[in-house]
């Protein structure tokens, strides 16, 4: 997932399929702005590329996003494309600001 600070938007890159990614959605009653998929022709990460096309779509600046994932590869992706990464883990990871909870952006945003 990724966040543009200050714009509020939710934009997704995930490996799942699109039907995939908005029937659990749908289930968890999140609401999305953009979703890219991996399926639908983008590179899968750590590549940067899915994180890079959900800012050239919003017009944002590296500076202006925060990127929460579940996987190390997904804090990778952010950083190769400029983004601060949030790994949302209840396990610290080395090198990597962890957080327990999505409450804990509320101050960073």
């Amino acid at each position: 997932m990724t966040w543009g600070r200050g714009s509020g938007l939710n934009l997704v890159a995930t490996h799942r399929d699109r039907a995939s990614a908005d029937n659990l959605f749908h289930a968890l009653g999140v609401q999305v702005d953009d979703l890219v998929c991996a399926p639908d022709g983008f590179a899968r990460k750590p590549d940067p590329q899915m994180n890079l096309v959900l800012m050239e779509r919003h017009g944002l600046d590296p500076s202006e996003v925060i990127a929460v994932g579940d996987r190390p590869i997904d804090i990778d992706a952010a950083r190769s494309a400029g983004i601060e990464g949030l790994l949302l883990s209840s396990e610290p990871y080395p090198n990597t600001t962890t957080i327990s909870s999505l409450t804990e952006l509320l101050d960073r945003l």
